[in-house]
């Protein structure tokens, strides 16, 4: 019986890249040393666009609060127009009431106190849009 000897294990090779490929990956490979003025006016650009991304995003936080502030001034709006529609309503409905009674009949005193409530509700309704517009 013959002795045979153990084969060795074949090594490992690295993949081969091909040359087009190892060519194109030399060239992109940027510099070691870069001049110092160029370094510092890409660190200087580099904080002026920081500076101006946080510029943007107040700005941006800002007009997030304006628009919630106008919202809430257009539905406070709507709440004091429906308010002046309503004594509108009331007082319509009123002098149509009056108009068919007879003059003597009418109470002077009756339309004063009701023209007071209206007058009293449009002062009202004004000093809510005075708060409005001072916020």
């Amino acid at each position: 019986m013959e002795e045979t000897s153990p084969q060795p294990l074949p090594t490992p090779q690295p993949p081969s890249i091909p040359k087009k490929i190892e060519k194109t990956v030399k060239k992109e490979i940027p510099p070691v040393f870069i001049k110092v003025d160029k370094y510092e006016e890409i660190v200087k650009a580099l904080q002026n666009l920081k500076s101006k991304a946080l510029t943007l995003r107040d700005a941006l936080d800002a007009l997030d609060d304006m628009e919630k502030e106008l919202r809430t001034a257009i539905a406070l709006s709507h709440k004091a127009l429906d308010y002046f529609n309503e004594a509108i309503s009331i007082l319509d409905a009123r002098l149509l009431k009056i108009e068919g009674i007879e003059p003597e009949e009418a109470k002077e005193n009756d339309m004063d106190s009701y023209i007071k409530g209206i007058h009293d509700q449009i002062e009202k309704i004004k000093s809510e849009l005075k708060t409005i517009a001072s916020e």
